[in-house]
């Protein structure tokens, strides 16, 4: 019969690319998924932080996956999560989605498709009050104009912004309803057709692109309202790249002048 010190001598996971057997304070934290919270080496550079790459675990630096970023690996498409804290390397995960801080001359040379009537009525939003790392893009209805929205985007380093019309009607209610940037699935009363007319010439011959947005512009904070334990960092740094992309390429629609 083997003794207990045998028994756990082999206690680790058998994928556990860390590989190390039980000895006093160090554990596999890889053995499975109830195991997260055991304890790594006490003379090892912890992680940055815990590591949610596969079960969760947490693990020093010196005996991360090999697929952490904290190791530095190359391969974006082999760390889509990667550690929620650490560090992101080589052209980060999900690269940099938060809009970078505007000024109110940025935001009245961006637009691409507004009128000089448009830009000389613009209302600048609170740009001292907006939580910058918590937005993909800025965006804002105008308090006079009740049909009337703006939406302020980055793309190859330059703000680039758009005016948006909502549609006279709303969709019928009692119905679910969602958002085609944010893809977040809520009322049809909080649902609106916006369409922007395109840039140049196309747009003042009458050309427009619509989709349906949230009715405040407010995806940003949307896809960060759930709970911390049903919103974790990982699904809002997915969600958020997948909602600026949508708005890049709606973007790139109407800045299109062929």
């Amino acid at each position: 019969m083997r003794s207990r010190s045998q028994n756990r001598s082999n206690v680790r996971s058998r994928g556990c690319p860390v590989r190390a057997p039980w000895r006093g304070r160090r554990a596999c934290s890889w053995s499975s998924p109830r195991t997260t919270r055991r304890p790594v080496a006490s003379d090892a550079t912890p992680c940055a932080g815990r590591c949610w790459w596969r079960t969760g675990a947490a693990h020093s630096a010196r005996s991360a996956p090999p697929d952490c970023p904290e190791r530095g690996d190359p391969r974006p498409h082999r760390r889509p999560h990667g550690c929620r804290d650490a560090p992101r390397v080589g052209g980060e995960a999900y690269g940099d989605r938060t809009v970078k801080p505007l000024t109110e001359a940025d935001i009245r040379s961006s637009f691409v498709n507004a009128t000089p009537d448009e830009l000389a009525q613009l209302p600048i939003p609170g740009l001292h009050e907006t939580l910058w790392d918590e937005r993909e893009f800025l965006g804002w209805r105008d308090p006079q104009a009740a049909r009337r929205g703006y939406i302020v985007s980055w793309i190859d380093e330059r703000p680039v912004g758009i005016v948006v019309r909502s549609a006279g009607g709303s969709l019928r209610p009692g119905i679910a309803a969602m958002c085609s940037f944010c893809h977040s699935p809520q009322p049809a009363t909080q649902v609106r057709l916006f369409s922007a007319a395109r840039a140049g010439e196309s747009g003042r011959n009458g050309n427009t692109i619509g989709t349906y947005i949230c009715e405040d512009l407010g995806c940003p904070m949307l896809i960060r309202t759930a709970p911390p334990h049903l919103n974790p960092p990982a699904t809002i740094a997915m969600r958020g790249a997948s909602l600026l992309q949508r708005v890049q390429n709606f973007t790139a629609d109407i800045t299109k002048t062929a």
